[in-house]
């Protein structure tokens, strides 16, 4: 009997979609928060939680893992100063709100309980 290979190709394409999820969310979080407060930031960071459940569903502790490596680059890159000087996420509340209820949110899918994505 010949083993299992642990990482095949299709478990490498599913977390490269995890963390291609997170980027996608982290920029649309990131490039709406700041509209309609605070109702987009709400719905911004309900999407992170979301999104961050339906990955942990799908591919357990690792992918969200990489779901959140992805979030977290991805808004990381564009809190920092561009070349003309311009910056997405300035230093205000509403940024900071975004940064850290982002990772409190995917902390709280990393956390939950177990029992909830048994079939």
């Amino acid at each position: 009997m010949s083993a299992r290979p642990r990482f095949s190709a299709v478990t490498v394409l599913a977390y490269i979609g995890a963390l291609a999820t997170g980027a996608l969310v982290g920029l649309l979080g990131s490039v709406a928060h700041r509209q309609w407060m605070p109702w987009i930031l709400v719905v911004a960071l309900v999407a992170v939680g979301v999104a961050g459940i339906l990955v942990r569903a799908w591919l357990g502790g690792a992918g969200i893992a990489a779901y959140g490596v992805g979030w977290l680059v991805v808004v990381q890159v564009l809190a920092l100063v561009g070349p003309g000087g311009d910056i997405l996420l300035p230093a205000q509340t509403s940024t900071y709100v975004w940064m850290i209820g982002g990772i409190a949110m995917i902390g709280l899918a990393a956390v939950a309980p177990r029992k909830w994505f048994l079939d």
